[in-house]
């Protein structure tokens, strides 16, 4: 892994300074930003959607996120795969399943924007990582992946306060 990224704060104008601003001059999501900010990094090794049917289980060809973290988001992954290199391991602790990044949307049960709308966020297995809940190793993420994460600076859910607890989360941003 590289030295940990020193990623901005999660609250404007810090994060839209480093990221570009996602809102267009009518307060909705701005095309033009999409278009120079957002890019399409092909999935390091098989993934499958985690959400609402119809599309869960369905496969994930690649992840939407802000260029200025992509290459970060890519070491993360490759290092999960170095980690866990049997698709079986992968599949056993669902670090296959996919839950997004890229959003245009506010933060649940608030106004500002979600940083997913900066699409520097990322949601893995949502449906097993449940908001909320907290961290249980026996049936969520293994912490070396959070770990992993953490390395490349990545700021994890699953730290939060109980009442904003997220173990499915990891944003690079800082609180």
């Amino acid at each position: 892994m590289n030295q940990p990224q020193n990623w901005p704060s999660q609250y404007p104008p810090e994060v839209s300074n480093f990221y570009g601003n996602p809102v267009g001059a009518d307060g909705q999501e701005s095309q033009v930003w999409v278009h120079e900010y957002i890019i399409q990094v092909p999935c390091v090794y098989p993934m499958v959607w985690d959400l609402d049917p119809p599309d869960r289980g369905k496969p994930v060809p690649y992840m939407r996120v802000n260029k200025k973290c992509a290459d970060s988001l890519v070491r993360c992954f490759q290092a999960i795969l170095a980690a866990y290199p049997n698709q079986n391991d992968r599949e056993k602790f669902h670090l296959n399943w996919w839950g997004g990044c890229f959003n245009f949307r506010a933060m649940q049960g608030g106004h500002s924007l979600s940083v997913h709308s900066y699409g520097i966020a990322i949601d893995l297995a949502p449906t097993w990582n449940q908001q909320h809940k907290p961290y249980d190793p026996a049936t969520m993420l293994p912490m070396n992946v959070v770990n992993i994460f953490e390395a490349e600076g990545w700021v994890w859910g699953g730290r939060w306060s109980a009442a904003s607890i997220d173990c499915m989360h990891f944003q690079a941003a800082h609180l």
